[in-house]
Order: structure tokens, then sequence, then C-alpha cells
């Protein structure tokens, strides 16, 4: 055999072997199936993160994973893995139906494999408000907390509520219902969770208030007052005195002064009385001496921490013999001594002559505790008169193992070259405060003061000591024109940036001449505390302790009135929140003298008025409520569901003063204070 030969035949039977070996006759292995090994996706629900795995079986890493022939669903994406595991991840969002996709993947080898599918995306189930936890039975004044729970539904849910809450709670929007009820019932009301994807569930509940638990322990020891009213013939009468509370609704150890227009001044009369609270955390006093012919009442809203006697309250005369506004103070009998009155002290005067204009006055004076004083200065506004800076003599005695904390003052000074002098009674609060009452006999050039003292702090003073804005109110009497003997009241904001630069911008309304006072100018602070300013027509004096301080005006209204420097958390100037006391300021010359409990929340307020209404026999329990908004700088604008617009200006938190109505159709404007609690005679306190 030739060469050639040979090698075809070799040729020949290695084909043969290969032919054999393809019809099974031999024994090599069969190559495995490159494919995906998931064949089925579960399917997702909205707003759940879904995360699922995709891998391959058998091929050669590395391997390229990807989607064809339609897309996965909206938010969800398949993973850049180069080895055999991928994932489908993401949060979708919304709803779908059958959503047809292929994911591919091909390993180092050229091999391809796929695998189609279909996947739905699911709404969650909507959102079920839990009523196992029925909410719970709140009480009157006491605070107040429950929130709404609800399985279920997309985060984040919304609640809302229709219906009557108790007074004083608020419904938030995380389902929270909380705050101080002012109101004992039984409330039905509606409540509405929405989530995300505005699923609804609505559920009605009720909620009962008890009545309030504070008993008259809430009232328990020394107490000192002073009230301004009217009589039903529009004459100004003044009332000062102190009182002791036992906690259990009586009152003894009563001492009274008053002093009026048209009237002789009766001094130092004793009375008794009783007093209760009702189902709204206020309450009535009576006071009462047969023989002298006193007997008045009077409703109240106490202050103060909860759980302990109220250290401040505020009053209304409630009967048909007049009408008013007073504060009432907690003593420190510790201090009813000349020795008690020991230190730097600011003053406020406020009052009115014999011929009905208004007068007013502010000053300060450091007492020796023996019952003198140094370093004594005032300006004194009388109809529009002014006399400024003018010095002064005071000698005070209260006498030693005094009860009451009653003691008589004299003051002396030269005004307008003529000399003057004025008698008052002293009731003692404590060695920083204290309230005085005029009793001479009213006449065209002495005229019926009352007011306040309180300790001064922060001497000595420099045009540093006034950096910041402070929120001011007035309050005068229109002096002649046909307006004469009404009202003049203002409120706003006084700015002083440390260095002898101010403004001011306010609300006012004199007698229904409505008017915003803008003004700038300088300021000067001596070392005692007097500041004095330039700009605008009649700029005031005022007498600073601390950040707080008291006003006399220059105006022909002589008006008069007190500051305090207001927050610089720029978010308490914009927000009011919770329940307040709400009442009229003492002085204030108006028909309408209010008490009450308020809350705001949101933007709306509403509350039960105590009213004494000149003319009228007083009210209960009349309800108000409006919207209110609040710009950066403090000053709101309050939409009552009465017929007159109203500015307010925040002080603190929780903490403003009020203009009682900004409308030229309103010639008995006012001023009001909300706060939730008093701390001073010259301050409007803060929330805890």
């Amino acid at each position: 055999m030739n060469r050639i030969a040979y090698a075809l035949a070799i040729a020949l039977g290695l084909s043969s072997i290969a032919m054999l070996s393809s019809c099974g006759g031999g024994s090599s292995t069969e190559q495995p199936v490159f494919s995906i090994s998931v064949a089925a996706l579960p399917d997702g629900t909205v707003g759940t993160a879904y995360n699922q795995t995709v891998s391959v079986v058998n091929g050669t890493p590395p391997f390229q994973w990807g989607v064809r022939s339609g897309s996965l669903p909206d938010q969800l994406s398949l993973g850049k893995s180069t080895s055999e595991l991928d994932v489908i991840s993401g949060i979708p969002d919304m709803k779908q139906a059958a959503v047809k996709f292929t994911i591919v993947v091909s390993d180092s080898k050229g091999h391809i494999a796929s695998e189609s599918y279909t996947l739905n995306i699911n709404n969650p189930p909507a959102p079920a408000i839990d009523t196992s936890g029925v909410p719970p039975a709140g009480t009157v004044t006491v605070s107040y907390s429950s929130t709404f729970a609800a399985t279920g539904g997309l985060a984040p849910l919304v609640w809302s509520e229709t219906g009557a809450l108790p007074m004083g709670l608020i419904f938030a929007h995380n389902g929270t219902l909380s705050g101080r009820p002012i109101a004992a019932g039984t409330f039905p009301i509606s409540v509405t969770v929405t989530d995300k994807l505005g699923q609804t569930d609505t559920r009605s509940f009720t909620i009962v208030t008890n009545p309030s638990e504070i008993s008259n322990a809430r009232l328990n020891g020394h107490y000192a007052f002073l009230f301004q009213g009217f009589t039903p013939s529009n004459n100004t009468f003044d009332l000062a005195g102190s009182f002791m509370a036992d906690g259990a609704g009586g009152i003894s150890s009563g001492h009274i002064d008053r002093n009026g227009v048209g009237e002789s001044p009766v001094s130092d009369t004793t009375f008794s009385g009783n007093y209760s609270f009702d189902s709204t955390d206020q309450g009535t006093i009576e006071i009462k001496n047969t023989a002298a012919e006193l007997d008045v009442i009077f409703r109240f809203v106490t202050m103060g921490p909860a759980g302990s006697p109220a250290t401040s309250a505020t009053i209304i005369e409630y009967d048909n013999l007049g009408y008013g506004t007073g504060t009432a103070l907690r003593q420190d009998p510790t201090a009813f001594s000349n020795s008690g009155i020991t230190n730097d002290y600011i003053f406020r005067l406020w009052g009115t002559t014999a011929s009905g204009s208004h007068a007013a006055a502010a000053g300060r004076f450091k007492a020796d505790g023996g019952g003198g004083v140094s370093n004594a200065v005032m300006d004194v506004n009388q109809a529009g008169t002014f006399s400024s800076n003018a010095a002064f003599t005071l000698n005070y005695s209260v006498p030693i193992g005094s009860t009451h904390g009653r003691g008589n003052a004299t003051l002396k000074a030269t005004l307008g070259g003529s000399p003057i002098t004025l008698d008052f009674a002293i009731y003692i609060v404590s060695a920083t405060e204290a309230y005085l009452i005029g009793n001479d006999t009213v006449t065209g050039s002495v005229p019926l003061f009352s007011g306040v003292t309180a300790q001064q702090m922060g001497t000595p003073f420099s045009k540093a000591s006034m950096n910041g804005t402070f929120v001011y109110t007035t309050q005068g009497v229109v002096n002649s024109g046909a307006n004469a003997g009404l009202a003049d009241s203002s409120a706003g904001l006084i700015s002083m940036d440390g260095a002898g630069n101010s403004s001011l911008t306010g609300d006012e309304n004199m007698a229904s001449v409505i008017s915003q006072p803008n003004f700038a100018g300088d300021y000067d602070i001596d070392t005692n505390g007097r500041v004095t300013m330039t700009g605008g027509l009649r700029p005031p004096v005022m007498y600073l302790s601390g950040d707080v301080g008291f006003i006399v005006g220059t105006d022909d209204n002589a008006s008069g009135g007190t500051f305090q420097k207001q927050t610089q958390d720029p978010a308490e100037k914009t927000t009011l929140e919770g329940t307040v006391a709400y009442f009229s300021t003492i002085g204030m010359v108006s028909l309408w003298n209010i008490t009450s409990k308020t809350a705001f929340s949101g933007g709306t307020y509403n509350g039960y008025w105590d009213v004494g209404i000149a003319y009228f026999f007083p009210k209960t329990y009349l309800h108000f409520s409006g919207n209110y908004t609040i710009a950066a700088n403090g000053r709101g604008i309050a939409d009552a569901d009465v017929e007159y617009p109203e500015a307010f200006y925040i002080v603190g938190k929780n903490t403003f003063v009020r203009i009682s109505s900004i409308s030229p159709d309103d010639h008995f404007p006012g001023l009001v204070i909300g706060t939730c609690e008093q701390t001073s005679t010259a301050g409007f306190g803060s929330c805890p």
C-alpha cells in the first residue's frame, strides 16, 4: 500500500470512530444547559421596598445582565452585577398591573439565556383606624394627650376630625388630641385618616371631659388686688385691698380702700366673703361688709403652676353696680414691714381728674427700708400737660406686725411750678412688688391715681441695656373735641440697637381714628434707667427694669403703659399654641371687660368669655372664636366672630398683647393680654 492509500485509510478510520461516538456508541457526557433559574417573580406593594434575586444555571463568569422586550415596573431597576446573581430592587410608588419584561444574561463563552416575566405592583391595604384604644376621658384644666392609631395604608398618614371638640383641645394632623379642656361634657367627633394614596377610613368616637378637679385649694393664702372700674354713670373708681383665702372657699381678714370721681375716699374697710370654682377653671368671688354697704362680686381666672396655690389672678366686676378689670397677686407676709421695701423700684400710676381727663405717671426711686427714698424722679402727664424728670420726695410706713400688708405713703413734688401732695394706701405684695391707690379727694388738679411698683433690676443702665425688640402697650383718654372721654389704645414694637438708634411701629385706635404710628429716631438711657426717645410727634418716656418697664406718653391724651422685650426665638414670634388666660388689662377704658381661658392652634382660636358690660347685667360663658395670622415680626391680625378685626403682638411663647379692634366703627377700643402665667406686674410672663 502506497503512502497516499495508507493516509486515506487512517482518515476513513477516524471518521468511522467519530460517527460511532456520535451515535452513542462512545462514553462522552452531554453539555449542561445555560439558563436563568427563577421562573416567576412575586408581586410588589406600593411604598414597600422590593428586593428579588435572579440567578443563572451553568455558564462561565463574568456575566452580563440586562432587560429587553419591555421594562421593569416604575421605580424598580436591575443591578449591574457580573456574578451569577443579580437583584431587582426599588420602592414602587404607584399601582401597576401585569408589567411584562424579559431579563437576558450572557456569559464569557457567548452563551445567552433569557426569561420572560409578568409582575404586578399592588396598593397596600387601606388604613384602618384602631378603635380598641378609645380616647380616654379628660378632666377640665388637666393636661390631656391621646394619639389615634391605624394599621395599613401608605405613610404618611394624615388625620382630621369633624365635630365639636371639647374647648381647649386641639386635634393635630398626626392624630394627636391634646391640650387642656376648659369645658366639661360629652363630645361626639368623627375621625378620618388618609394615606398617601388617598385611601381613607373614618370612625366615630365620643370624648368625655369630666368637671375640673381643681378645688378651692387653688386659691389659698394672702392675696393683694388692684381694680379700676366705672360706675353705671361712667365715673371712675378704684379699689385696692388684700384678703386671706382659706383654700376651702372662705375669705377672711379682708381690707379694702376705695376712691372715685365724685365720691369721698373710703379707707381700710374690713370685709369677708367666699369664692368658688366652676367647670371651666374660672371662679366667682363675693366680698361684703353689710354695715359698710359693701357687696361686690367678681369673676376671676387663676394663673400659676398647676397643683399649687395660684400665684396670680385676673378679675372683672360681675354685678350691676359697675364694671372694670383688675389683677390679684399672692402676697409674701414676710415683706409686711418698712424693711420689706428696700431697693431700687420703678412705678407706674394712672388715673382720672374730676373733669374726666386722663393722667399718667412713671418714675423710679430707691427705698431705704426705713420709710424714706432717694434718687426719686418721675414724669407726669395730666391731660396733655407734661412735667419732665421731676424730682419728688416719698415717705412710706407699713405698721410692724401687719397681717395684711397695708401701709401708707405720701409723695410730694412740684409739677409745672405748682406744689402737689399725693397720699396713697399701699398693699405690699412682696419685696419686689406693691399696689398703690390714691386716697385724696379727686379734684381738677389732684387726679385719682392708682398703680404698681416693681423692683428695678439691671442698674446701672446705659444705651446697651436696650438691645432688641420690645412690645409696648399704652392707654389714654381723648382729652378734647367730639370724642373727649373715649379711649386711645395702642400696641406695637419698639426696636433698639444697643447704640442709640431706635424705631417704632404699631397700631392705634384713638376713639375709632385708626393709625399705624411708624418713626425712627435716637434714644438715650441714664444710669437710673430713664429712657428718652426722639422721632415722631410725641415720643414716650420709659423707665427700665431688666427687659421690662413702664411708659408715660407725652401726648395730649396722657397715655401710659408697659413694655417687655420680645423673644429672640424666631419660632416663638410666629407661633401661638395652647390654652392661655385671656383678659382685659387693668385700666382699660372700654364698654367690655373680659376674662377667660382661650385655646389657640393652627390659625384658629376659641374660648368662653366672662364679660362685664356697661349698662347691662354681666354675662358668663359667651362663646367666641376666630382666625388669626402672624407675620415674621410677631404682629398678628385676628378676624373674630365679632364685627371688628383686631391687631396683636407676640411677646414670647404663648404670650401676647392685643388691641380689641382696629376698626373705624369702634369708638371704645381696649387692650387685652393673653398669657399662660403672669409673673409680675411689670411683665406679661411666659408659658412653662
